[in-house]
């Protein structure tokens, strides 16, 4: 059901929540797995990487929000809800226990490169 209507046709409204919605399972994702980087990180770089984490976490959760209030006003239903994020997302999963700090940065730039990628094909 919709209840809220957007102004885009069917077929284009569908490419749009198709797009849409990857972008939010992505951006949320990555804001729990630089969260997650950020709480596990040791190594002589901790206290730089800590905070710029902090800043990545900050970035995801308001490009998330802005993308699902996009949606949201195009009628598309956001979802993200748990269970779709962890079956929709494209950001790779995150090593458990602690991180040494250039472990911690390979993973996180990979993750921002599949979330790069999967915006720019939608």
């Amino acid at each position: 059901m919709t209840v809220i209507t957007g102004p885009l046709p069917d077929a284009d409204r569908e490419v749009v929540a198709d797009a849409l919605q990857g972008a939010l399972v992505d951006l949320l994702d990555l804001s729990l797995t630089a969260k997650q980087a950020h709480w596990t990180l040791y190594g002589p770089r901790f206290c730089s990487l800590h905070l710029q984490l902090d800043e990545v976490v900050g970035s995801a959760r308001t490009f998330s929000d802005a993308v699902a209030e996009r949606a949201a006003a195009l009628g598309i239903a956001p979802d993200g809800r748990a269970a779709t994020i962890a079956a929709g997302s494209s950001v790779p999963g995150y090593a458990a226990g602690w991180v040494r700090d250039g472990d911690a940065v390979a993973a996180l730039v990979e993750a921002l490169a599949r979330v790069i990628a999967r915006m720019r094909n939608g």
